[in-house]
């Protein structure tokens, strides 16, 4: 009788529950995961969302690629707050000024006016991780 040793392979649901388990453990990500969704399909971890710094980021995904039975991890859909900050800062007008808060961007300051906000706004709205462009008042 011939025997096959097929390689084991661990439930996604329980790499899954790890995930979520340590996100609670490290403190910057205590208030990240809320905004961050993780799937685990086949050992292919998928995270989408925002966290606030690319230090969390980088730290997010060298752990992740450490749990057993991950296989790969794609994090094209994980923005940090920094660098979109920096990205909306390229388009903002003069007297502009640009919050972000998990890829919502608050803009205040000297604002333009009419078409030339619609335009900033549809700027800001194409940078990858905005998630919505507010203007107070």
């Amino acid at each position: 009788m011939a025997s096959t040793d097929a390689p084991v392979t661990r439930p996604d649901i329980d790499i899954l529950d790890e995930i979520h388990l340590w996100m609670t453990g490290y403190p910057p990500l205590v208030n990240d995961r809320n905004h961050i969704s993780v799937e685990v399909e086949d050992g292919l971890v998928r995270l989408r969302g925002n966290v606030k710094t690319p230090i969390t980021r980088g730290y997010l995904l060298s752990n992740i690629k450490k749990f057993d039975g991950v296989q790969a991890v794609d994090d094209s859909a994980l923005y940090d707050d920094e660098t979109i900050r920096l990205h909306v800062g390229r388009v903002l007008t003069e007297g502009a000024i640009g919050q972000v808060e998990w890829g919502i961007v608050i803009l205040a300051g000297k604002l333009p006016e009419g078409d030339a906000l619609e335009a900033l706004v549809a700027a800001i709205g194409k940078i990858p991780g905005v998630t919505r462009v507010l203007i107070p008042g």
